[in-house]
């Protein structure tokens, strides 16, 4: 539903930029504004696939977007023909509204001053491009929340070193010693581990496993419980001691979470904050232990009994978030908020993925045009390393042809109405200010790997190659789209791509 309801901008039609969008519309957004003031050429028909020999001369933007509404009629599109870089400098309030602002073959420079209208705007900016072999993107916004992060592996949470009375009680139901073969083969294994922390207690003083130390032990009291050594169950209950002593421990990046300074909450603090501030007094009231999320894994039993468990389980995770829905109501009255602000609902769906939740944040471009908040410093680890260096080296001639852009109106390797260009001596000038961008971050080693990347700029004259947009575009999008529905984790840092040799770093 968030991506339908999105508003998506694009600054110049580029071939990159036309790739990001059509994932975009086949994807499903809710509208789009392309902004372009360039008309077809004969160039575009090369490495625009959207744009046909019928489009020479016709305005860039309305041919792209009349290609865009072909593929999807459900997405809302529309076009206007005016420099991007005169709107940004001129009308800020024309990107009021937008959910998300591509911005593509801008300067630095400008980028920077879209930055800052973007984040006063709570719009996702999204900065991306392309020339020849070589691509650049970066995100930016103050903050994003992924509250469904997907892991690839999921790691439930069965509360078998803390189990509740409820549990307990289910477990005691099923009278392992009197039943036969078959019966045995079809008890849950959640209550295998649980009759086995039972005995281990009886010959260890009532003291439960304690870690890896008692691993083999105690796995020999659940195999001695065995009666045909081919039983599935006890097999999968074998795979999954690790619960009995698994801690009431939080990840780390939940800690992070629950020290922000974001705590300190106000009436505009946003709803998900309420959310951790319910959270942190529902674990200084459990002992440390996170909320249930009720999830368990499939395992060898009756249907019967799967069922209970987890209709057990899942009257646990509502309970908690109950309970932590109580706290955020608390937190909403002393804020000054409406207590129902916050529907159990929401509650229960953030309990749900509470251990997985993360918190985003990117500096600003304004920074990082500045080497500030250690930009710098991390640029030169990178230079530094072998593993990284060539794609350091690129985002540094990216900043360098931003600066001669800037000197001479015109890209290196491209001549103008004004500037006609030597090649030799654009590659000089390009390797020039890379050296000064060296020295303002304290590197004083030359960079050997840049000479050959200045040359590649100066010999790709700003092209792009349809491919390298492709593959940027495709990435772009899906970026987009993770943080639009606030699932998955998107990156938090500048990727760099070298389609030579097919590699992506990220950096800063």
């Amino acid at each position: 539903m968030k991506l339908e309801c999105s508003k998506v901008c694009l600054l110049n039609c580029s071939p990159v930029g036309t790739e990001l969008m059509k994932n975009l519309v086949l994807g499903g957004i809710g509208s789009f504004t392309l902004v372009d003031k360039g008309d077809v050429d004969s160039c575009d028909l090369g490495k625009n696939f959207l744009l046909t020999p019928a489009d020479l001369k016709e305005g860039k933007a309305k041919a792209i977007a009349s290609r865009l509404n072909e593929l999807n009629p459900s997405v809302a599109g529309s076009f206007v023909d005016e420099d991007p870089v005169e709107i940004i400098a001129n009308n800020s309030e024309f990107f009021r509204g937008f959910s998300v602002v591509i911005a593509t073959q801008i300067p630095l420079q400008t980028v920077v001053v879209l930055d800052d209208i973007c984040r006063k705007e709570d719009i996702v900016l999204m900065v991306i491009r392309s020339r020849g072999f070589n691509a650049t993107m970066r995100v930016s916004l103050d903050e994003h929340v992924v509250i469904d992060p997907k892991p690839e592996v999921v790691a439930y949470d069965l509360r078998l070193s803390q189990p509740w009375p409820e549990l307990w009680e289910f477990a005691r139901q099923f009278d392992l010693d009197s039943m036969d073969d078959t019966s045995l083969r079809r008890v849950p294994f959640v209550v295998l581990l649980l009759h086995a922390v039972r005995d281990w207690k009886v010959g260890h003083g009532g003291d439960p496993p304690k870690g890896l130390k008692d691993h083999d032990e105690f796995k020999c009291i659940l195999n001695a419980m065995r009666r045909t050594h081919d039983e599935e169950n006890f097999a999968e209950a074998l795979d999954a001691v690790r619960h009995i002593w698994k801690p009431k421990s939080m990840p780390r990046h939940i800690q992070r979470i629950l020290d922000d300074d974001a705590l300190d909450l106000t009436q505009s603090s946003p709803d998900f904050w309420f959310k951790i501030s319910g959270l942190v007094t529902f674990l200084k009231q459990n002992g440390g232990a996170m909320p249930l999320d009720g999830n368990i894994p499939d395992m060898t039993c009756t249907t019967d009994a799967y069922i209970t468990l987890q209709r057990i389980y899942r009257d646990k995770a509502e309970l908690d978030a109950e309970l932590v829905r109580e706290h955020v109501q608390a937190a909403l009255k002393r804020a000054g908020r409406n207590e129902d602000a916050i529907t159990i609902d929401d509650v229960r769906s953030f309990c749900k993925n509470a251990s997985q939740v993360r918190v985003l944040r990117w500096r600003t471009f304004s920074a990082e045009a500045t080497w500030q908040k250690g930009c710098g410093a991390e640029l030169s680890r990178h230079l530094a390393t072998n593993e990284t260096q060539l794609h350091a080296a690129i985002y540094v001639i990216f900043r360098a042809v931003d600066i001669f852009l800037e000197r001479h109106g015109r890209q290196p390797g491209v001549c103008s109405e004004t500037d006609h260009f030597d090649a030799v001596q654009d590659v000089v000038k390009l390797k020039a200010i890379a050296d000064g961008l060296l020295s303002e971050i304290g590197m004083s080693v030359r960079v050997g790997v840049l000479d050959d990347l200045a040359e590649e700029a100066v010999r790709c004259g700003g092209s792009e190659l349809h491919t390298v947009a492709s593959m940027m575009g495709g990435i772009g999008a899906q970026e987009i789209i993770k943080i639009v529905t606030q699932q998955y984790v998107p990156c938090a840092r500048t990727l760099v791509y070298d389609a030579v040799k097919s590699t992506i770093v990220s950096l800063l």
